[in-house]
Parts: structure tokens; sequence; C-alpha cells
């Protein structure tokens, strides 16, 4: 899905897997428009970073592994070192995937600070 810079106004980890509970969330990204149709069957898995004041910050779902009704969600958030510059402008990173629905899910971190300059 092409969340990529959906303006999620803060942190957010979550599963969809209703047509309700996507209406819902959707109403944090822009509470005046209808969202897109929730994609077929399974769920959505969401990640993102909320407001940003610069460049240089990513997040990425990389993996999924599902093993008998737990979902685990490989989250991967990069953001450069305090010395390198970035331009100050308002990003919004996130990153949603559909997967196969799951009782549980669990979200695994990893944050890569300080990463060299592009």
């Amino acid at each position: 899905m092409d969340l990529h810079d959906a303006p999620f106004p803060s942190a957010l980890r979550c599963a969809v897997r209703t047509a309700a509970e996507w209406k819902q969330l959707w109403t944090l990204v822009d509470p005046r428009s209808t969202p897109p149709p929730l994609p077929g069957q399974g769920m959505v898995v969401l990640a993102a970073a909320g407001m940003i004041g610069s460049e240089g910050h990513w997040i990425d779902i990389d993996s999924v592994w599902i093993s008998g009704d737990t979902a685990t969600v490989s989250v991967r958030e990069e953001m450069i070192g305090d010395a390198c510059p970035a331009g100050q402008v308002i990003i919004f990173p996130a990153a949603a995937v559909r997967v196969p629905a799951a009782a549980v899910v669990r979200f695994r971190e990893t944050l890569l600070a300080g990463e060299p300059c592009f």
C-alpha cells in the first residue's frame, strides 16, 4: 500500500482487519475525506513515524513472519546522523503492507540512528 508520506500525526504501529478499523484509522490522516478501500482479504499492518522536522528519516516494513496465530512484523526505522546536512521540512514517514490475517500481531523494531551521511 502506498502510504509512504501519509500524515499520521504521531508514531503508530497497528494492524487493521476491518473496514470500520480502517475508517477510524483514516480519520487520523484526513478526517474530511473518505478512506481508500481496504485492500482485499487479510489485514494491513502499518508503521508510521509521525511528524518529523527534517529529511533523512525513513521507515520500512522489512518482513512479516506468521507462525500459528501470531504475525511478527519487522520494522526498520533509519535516521541520518546529527552532523549530516538535512533539509528542514516536515515529513511523515510511514509504511503499510497487506498480509494474511493473524490473531496476534507483534512488532519487532530496529532503529538505525546516526548512519553515515549520504
